[in-house]
């Protein structure tokens, strides 16, 4: 008896200690919209989330964060740890996060609450701190490829619709960091050895959709193309994909910079404005204002959604295995209206499993 309690006894640790593990992919049969060579490269692009074999991590950013009011509740803001196995989530931080990576055990993110300053922690949420030091912060206009972070801090005119700075790479494992451009720069897309990036020296320039590249080490920069509208993606060395609003009609567009061409991919069902897309598995995963889908070349299925998110508006923060993150963001009918008009918090954050089965309010100490 004693052997097979002490038998128990060691299973069950054994289970406790292997609960988190990655879970295989789920099996589709879809006709995809598009083949791309490395959909975990592209994904990683366009998620707001980050993840490793585990765990999924998931950035909560504060809406119109003030850090003069006092009164601000911790619970405004935060970096999330979901165990891919068990389902479980915990907090691991109270910063106001975005531009959240993970890379070699540590996760980086830009803090809200510190002015957009670049922080890092272990994942386990031990040694927060500081990582960088710039005279105007480091978020805000970034990207990531493999442990290299591009970024272009910078100050804006809203009088002149202009901005002013420079922009950097920096090696997130050493620290150490060295001006790429002497001007402010968005939307990066790293492809050997082209640095790809819209210029942001003013308002216009964005609105125009430009896309201007530099070859590392080189200081001539030359245009590529315009009109190449957001949300945006490069999918390999020199193809970009976006959706093209072309009358009442959006279309996906693959855009090749060295030749100019561009592909007709997949037409939006009319009345859904697209917000942010996603890839996996071979689907197509879109957002509108309110509403999630997944398409194919055969095929767009809503994604569903808890009913009251009907009237709310929907952010979508990416998708990790058969998970998808999003917020809500609340509309006048709040319960607590006064806390509303003086904090401005009117987000929640959730996860929901791709086929709608089952639904997970991931910050649930916030109370409407």
């Amino acid at each position: 008896m004693k052997k097979n309690i002490a038998f128990m006894a060691i299973m069950l640790l054994v289970a406790l200690t292997t609960a988190c593990h990655n879970n295989d992919a789920g099996e589709y049969t879809v006709n995809p919209i598009i083949a791309l060579q490395n959909e975990d490269a592209v994904r990683a692009q366009l998620n707001e989330i980050a993840a490793d074999d585990q765990y999924i991590y998931i950035p909560f950013q504060a809406y119109t964060y003030d850090p003069d009011i006092k009164e601000q509740r911790p619970q405004d803001g935060g970096i999330f740890r979901m165990c891919k196995e068990s389902e479980e989530v915990v907090r691991l931080s109270y910063d106001s996060a975005f531009g959240l990576i993970e890379c070699n055990g540590y996760l980086y993110y830009f803090n809200e609450h510190d002015s957009n300053h670049l922080y890092r922690m272990k994942t386990d949420g031990t040694e927060r701190t500081r990582f960088a030091e710039l005279e105007y912060g480091t978020g805000i206009s970034y990207d990531y490829h493999d442990c290299q972070l591009y970024f272009s801090p910078g100050e804006a005119d809203w009088g002149t619709w202009t901005s002013k700075g420079k922009t950097y790479v920096m090696d997130l494992i050493t620290g150490q960091y060295e001006e790429i451009l002497p001007i402010y720069a968005l939307s990066f897309h790293v492809s050997e050895p082209w640095i790809y990036f819209t210029p942001g020296s003013n308002y216009q320039q964005i609105m125009d959709g430009l896309i201007w590249r530099i070859k590392k080490g080189d200081t001539v920069i030359e245009e590529v193309a315009e009109g190449i509208e957001f949300p945006r993606v490069m999918i390999d060395s020199v193809n970009f994909l976006y959706p093209k609003y072309w009358g009442k009609d959006i279309i996906l567009i693959k855009f090749n910079v060295e030749s100019k061409e561009k592909e007709e991919l997949y037409t939006f069902p009319k009345g859904e404005a697209v917000r942010t897309f996603f890839f996996q598995d071979g689907w197509l995963y879109w957002g509108s204002v309110k509403k999630v889908f997944r398409s194919d070349m055969n095929t767009t299925e809503e994604i569903p959604l808890p009913p009251e998110h009907a009237d709310v508006v929907v952010h979508v923060l990416g998708i990790e295995g058969e998970w998808l993150f999003y917020e809500i963001f609340l509309k006048p009918g709040h319960k607590d209206w006064s806390y509303f008009e003086r904090f401005g918090q009117t987000k929640q954050l959730h996860a929901v499993k791709t086929d709608g089965s089952k639904h997970v309010v991931i910050n649930p100490d916030f109370e409407y």
